[in-house]
């Protein structure tokens, strides 16, 4: 592979011609511009993509533990439903036992 130097100078036809080197050196110049305009272009659209990532990734986070939070006031009120239900349960069971109890009395 060639060096720029040796390249510009081939290019150029030799030593004699400065006004050609210095034509292909601006013209290498204005190609190592234009790459490095188009990476500094492609650099900053990916840091704005990684900020709105890591906005997204805030949001997300947040509504995760909104629904954590909703989750477990949702289970204590169901824990509360379930001892209610429970104890009305016992309550009737009692009370059945109780008419059990008496209807058989009567029986003997």
């Amino acid at each position: 592979m060639q060096s720029f130097l040796q390249r510009t100078f081939s290019q150029a036809g030799g030593l004699g011609s400065c006004s050609k080197i210095g034509h292909l050196i601006s013209s290498e110049v204005r190609s190592v511009n234009d790459v490095s305009q188009q990476v500094q272009g492609a650099i900053h659209n990916m840091l704005k993509m990684t900020s709105e990532i890591e906005q997204s990734s805030c949001e997300i986070m947040e509504e995760i533990e909104k629904c954590k939070e909703s989750v477990a006031v949702r289970n204590n009120i169901l824990e509360e439903e379930r001892d209610r239900f429970k104890k009305a349960a016992m309550a009737l069971l009692e009370m059945l036992n109780g008419i059990l109890y008496i209807s058989i009395g009567f029986v003997q």
